[in-house]
Order: C-alpha cells, then structure tokens, then sequence
C-alpha cells in the first residue's frame, strides 16, 4: 500500500513538472528554531519544494520536534503541501495534503503515529534574485479532525503551540523553462533576429 502511494504521488509530480513551462524549485529553513534558546523544545523545519508558473506550487516540508529537557522523544513530521501563490513575491496561502508524524526515542507515546493538519498564510520578499523572507502563520489542524493527535503532541512536547509564527529564509534554484513551440509568431520572431 505504501509503495502504490508514493507511485502515485510521484507520478502526479512529474507530470505537474513536464506539464509546467517553468518550475522553479526551492529550499528554506525555519529561522525561528532558535526559541529552543528559552523554551523546552526544538521545532526546526526545512520545507523542499517546486513553484510553477501558473501561481501553483507543491512543498515537502520536514519538521523535526525534539524534546531539550529529560525526556528521550523526537517527532519526525512531514507531508505534502499544496501552495498559491498568487504573486511571485506578496501573499501565500500553503495547505496540506497529507501530513503524519513518527515518534522515535525512548518516551514516546504508545498511540503510534499520529497524522496532522495544516495551513500557512503568509507573505513573500525576494531580497535577491534567488535569496527570499517568509513570515508565516501557521495554524495546526484548524478544522479540529485531529484533536486528539494533536492533544497528544502538546502532552508530549508543552511547547507545541497550535498556532505559531515563523520566519523563513529560503533559497529559489534557477527556472528550467521548456521552450515553447510557437506557431507563425515565434517562426517570425527568429527569423527577424537571424537576418
């Protein structure tokens, strides 16, 4: 069953990716993992994801909680995520898919893996051509169809907010354009540029 879903999923991304003219693939990290300093937990998120040009984009965002204190537990969570953005820099709404944890360690709860929820709203600032700034909101299972889970985690991890704000940078790779296929325009245009 396992194997069918990542098939699946990975079927459906490649052709997004061969259907889009332009897709740009990106990296970013939560920059606000450093409130580990005062608070008893470590969240730390890296999101791996592709924005195509029609506003679309997908995210595979792996979030690491740990606890700092005494207790031997780690959640591992990761999804798929489906992102508008509208604007290549301005609003961005974000939504999971499908998002799960795995707990490791010692401690961990005997529930077994829990599965999860979650929206982002958020703006985006290009310092650069390639280098971005997303402050975001996010807000975790706003529809209330994984409260227990989500009980569970905030017994676990007493840091674990349901909503929370973070702070990304991030990194866009270059654009791999497919070039079009133009009909008497683009035929005139290089001919123009030829003589």
């Amino acid at each position: 069953m396992k194997k069918a879903i990542v098939t699946v999923l990975l079927v459906l991304i490649l052709s997004c990716l061969y259907a889009e003219k332009s897709a740009v693939p990106y990296v970013s990290l939560d920059g606000s993992s450093i409130d580990f300093l005062w608070n008893d937990c470590l969240q730390t998120r890296i999101d791996l994801g592709v924005n195509f040009s029609s506003g679309f984009g997908i995210s595979f965002p792996l979030t690491l909680l740990s606890d700092t204190t005494y207790s031997d537990v780690t959640l591992l969570d990761f999804g798929l995520f489906l992102n508008y953005r509208p604007f290549s820099d301005g609003f961005f709404v974000s939504v999971s898919l499908f998002q799960m944890g795995m707990y490791f360690g010692l401690d961990k709860p005997a529930q077994g893996n829990p599965y999860l929820n979650e929206v982002a709203f958020g703006y985006t600032w290009h310092v650069s051509s390639h280098l971005f700034l997303e402050p975001k909101l996010l807000i975790r299972d706003p529809s209330g169809v994984f409260q227990n889970e989500y009980d569970i985690i905030s017994g676990v991890f007493p840091d674990y907010a349901p909503v929370r704000f973070s702070v990304s940078l991030g990194w866009d790779f270059l654009a791999a354009p497919v070039p079009e296929t133009g009909g008497e325009e683009s035929m005139r245009q290089e001919g123009e540029t030829v003589q």
